[in-house]
């Protein structure tokens, strides 16, 4: 076992290769709990896109020692709600806790992570739930699905091109042997970080860790590298709206690029705030589209970045002009010093707000020790955002806005007209 110290944070490596992580914040009562899975649809084959997610919703299904029921009974007891969070590269189990129950719930927790019962009976239960939430996705949010076809259209359908909870077709495909056999390969120590934030004695709980009983040990199989299409591809699904709903993007950077604190400079210039030059441009001064926003989507290795647009058709061709001559002026002038200030104080003011909240600091400490990333401070992580000059902003700008780089995912019923509309952006996405 090794520890190391990195105010204000403990680490602590177990030797069955299980991390642990703290924060201690004097004046909480409660603490933030949480169990990070380096796991997700990245991790699976083709056939097995909603695997995780699936195994997800299975770990509520009760355990070795405690009934399904039970595990609500209990939480309802001692804490806030218990919950988890299946995203492309990571699975997290999370819940608040009165400090003094922390070790009710991480025993409770800590079975779930490891002895999660997995029947065919259950499973059943769960994927009709999941089939639900499916249905519920294909035909609410015509801006997801959006965003699901333009990830489909960049990373050619593989990894973060899947949806996360996968399709009807491969969710109804999954075994309670499909589950177990990827629970087995992925849920190992080495691969799972236990993050707390609030009330908390770090050695305390590093020993509630080292009393779990664990059979296996090692780290995850390797995950495929990342694919990336060739770029001018239009995804289109046809179905009946009033408006024209359009993602528009390319490939972005990653968590571990020196780059990273100039991506969310630039996406808050861009149209990430209320203020942004695509919301002033088409929302304030022309009333055009229905909904506008930019945005920077992070990942380890690789990213997303584009504009979402939802107009009328009457204006929506319009509405694509301005977005190319605003990517256009980003790419070919600098931002201005005031919007430069005006960025940043967006940024870390959100930033030092949420770093008020136990859950907001567990979750930060356990995604950048489970993506291997540096523990800054909350000061560490403001002065890196102060830092970001308009030479930095200018240089991300130039490389990831370029329209050759763009793929769309388009929504609605009047095909030609996107094709048309997109001309302004790259002759190939109007091709």
């Amino acid at each position: 076992m090794s520890s190391v110290a990195v105010a204000p944070h403990q680490v602590t490596e177990l030797d069955s290769g299980l991390r642990v992580v703290t924060e201690r914040m004097g004046s909480a009562r409660s603490v933030a709990l949480e169990f990070w899975i380096g796991t997700g649809p990245t991790d699976g084959a083709e056939n097995e896109a909603g695997l995780s997610h699936l195994l997800e919703h299975m770990l509520f299904r009760g355990t070795a020692r405690y009934a399904p029921q039970e595990v609500d009974r209990l939480f309802g007891a001692i804490g806030d709600d218990l919950n988890a969070v299946t995203t492309h590269e990571s699975t997290r189990i999370e819940a608040g806790i009165v400090a003094e129950h922390l070790p009710e719930a991480f025993d409770i927790m800590a079975d779930m992570v490891w002895n999660p019962r997995i029947y065919a009976k259950q499973l059943e239960v769960e994927r009709r739930v999941v089939l639900t939430e499916i249905a519920t996705r294909k035909f609410g949010s015509h801006m997801r699905t959006a965003e699901d076809m333009l990830s489909s259209a960049i990373f050619d359908d593989r990894g973060f091109g899947r949806p996360v909870i996968g399709s009807a077709e491969s969710v109804r495909g999954f075994s309670a042997g499909d589950l177990r056999a990827f629970h087995r390969a992925h849920y190992v120590p080495g691969n799972v970080v236990v993050a707390a934030a609030g009330d908390v004695d770090h050695d305390a709980l590093v020993a509630m860790a080292e009393r779990m009983p664990i059979e296996r040990h090692g780290a995850a199989p390797p995950r495929p590298p990342v694919s990336i299409s060739p770029p001018g591809r239009r995804v289109f699904v046809d179905v009946p709206d009033k408006r024209m709903h359009l993602a528009l993007g390319g490939p972005g950077i990653g968590h571990r690029d020196p780059r990273r604190f100039a991506l969310p400079v630039l996406n808050a210039v861009l149209g990430g705030t209320s203020s942004s030059r695509l919301v002033r441009e088409i929302h304030w001064k022309r009333g055009l589209s229905h909904k506008i926003f930019s945005f920077a989507d992070r990942y380890v290795d690789t990213g997303e970045i584009g504009v979402f647009v939802s107009a009328d058709p009457e204006s929506f061709a319009e509405t694509i002009e301005i977005v190319a001559a605003e990517l256009r002026r980003l790419r070919e002038q600098p931002v201005t010093p005031e919007e430069l200030q005006y960025a940043q104080r967006y940024l870390n003011g959100r930033a030092a707000l949420a770093n008020e909240a136990t859950a907001h600091r567990a979750g930060r400490l356990g995604r950048s020790l489970l993506q291997g990333l540096p523990l800054l401070s909350i000061d560490e992580h403001l002065d890196r955002i102060e830092a970001v000059t308009v030479e930095d902003v200018a240089e991300v700008a130039h490389e990831l806005l370029d329209p050759e780089r763009f793929s769309a995912g388009c929504v609605g019923g009047w095909e030609k007209d996107y094709r048309a509309a997109l001309a302004p952006i790259s002759e190939a996405l109007a091709a």
